[in-house]
């Protein structure tokens, strides 16, 4: 994943009705399960940019992502910032988002709807929202998907099992970044529970402007294309407070580089809408992420899908290579 600079949003006041149960995260930095649930907002098309929060131990790190952009020649490049986290950048959904400022649904409250979860898997037990993500592409609002992830205590992370697609950005080259691991793991995730195929990685995608926010990658979901943006809410191994301050420069980052990266993908794989997956390692954290994502700019949010994934396990969303050999 390879952040791109974007537009912040404009903070708006909306009020936080949510039903997501917290959990504490434990003393060693993993998280307790916690249900997906669905929340969605009235508001228009969506793209999304994708910046992952600094890596382990150098808070100063976090203010200097990595940056995503397509360049001349076609190739992009990724120009990382000293001692700087990974940091992933995705592109939007179709072109700008249309979005209808103020005019706001009431969020349905946390629920279960859309979920096929549990889902066992060859590294762990997928529950909360999988298989939720198809029935929110024909929506013309933005919605908030919870799901957590519990992967098994065994050995190191076995790549063997990987569908084709997500193997072939496991094994093979990328723009940039250093968060290999965590867009491997959404793209199984995305194959598992919506049953994701023709995956394309964010070097075979195309643009019609060299200089832009470019998306992770982008797979076909209900026989619909869809781009998808890859981050991590995650401060460092010893951080175990997040607040809105930081939830919210991550996402209008993210959702900035999605508008842009929806506008000029090119025609031949323009996506119906873009989903930005958000991974953290505490439960805990989701409530703050969505609490920070009510209150940007409808225009922002677009119809963007956020999946909030919480990792209990290994922490193998941390790092490049999935604590594999």
């Amino acid at each position: 994943m390879t952040p791109r600079p974007r537009q912040l949003g404009r903070a708006l006041g909306l009020p936080l009705l949510l039903g997501l149960a917290a959990c504490a995260a434990p003393a060693d930095g993993t998280s307790g399960a916690l249900d997906g649930g669905r929340l969605s907002v009235g508001s228009g098309d969506a793209a999304a940019t994708d910046v992952d929060a600094a890596d382990a131990t150098d808070a100063a790190a976090l203010d200097a992502p990595d940056v995503d952009r397509a360049v001349p020649d076609g190739i992009t490049t990724d120009v990382a910032a000293p001692d700087a986290a990974p940091s992933d950048d995705a592109g939007p959904d179709g072109a700008a988002a249309d979005a209808t400022d103020g005019d706001t649904q009431a969020p349905d409250s946390a629920g279960q709807d859309g979920d096929a979860g549990p889902k066992q898997t060859a590294w762990g037990q997928i529950s909360g929202a999988c298989g939720a993500v198809a029935a929110e592409l024909s929506k013309p609002t933005p919605s908030f998907l919870v799901a957590t992830y519990a992967f098994s205590s065994g050995p190191a992370f076995d790549p063997s099992a990987l569908d084709a697609g997500a193997k072939k950005r496991y094994q093979g080259p990328n723009a940039g970044g250093s968060s290999k691991c965590s867009e491997v793991m959404t793209m199984q995730l995305l194959v598992d529970c919506e049953g994701g195929s023709d995956l394309l990685t964010e070097v075979e995608l195309e643009y019609t402007k060299t200089d832009t926010s470019i998306t992770d990658f982008a797979l076909k979901i209900s026989g619909q294309q869809v781009g998808v943006s890859v981050t991590r809410a995650y401060l460092g191994p010893k951080v175990t407070t997040y607040t809105e301050a930081d939830a919210t420069k991550l996402l209008t980052k993210k959702l900035a580089g999605i508008l842009e990266s929806s506008q000029y993908i090119a025609p031949k794989y323009k996506w119906v809408k873009q989903v930005l997956a958000v991974w953290t390692l505490q439960a805990s954290w989701v409530p703050t992420v969505e609490a920070a994502w009510l209150k940007i700019d409808p225009a922002l949010r677009a119809d963007t899908v956020i999946l909030a994934v919480v990792e209990q396990g290994p922490g193998w969303i941390v790092p490049e290579k999935c604590l594999g050999p």
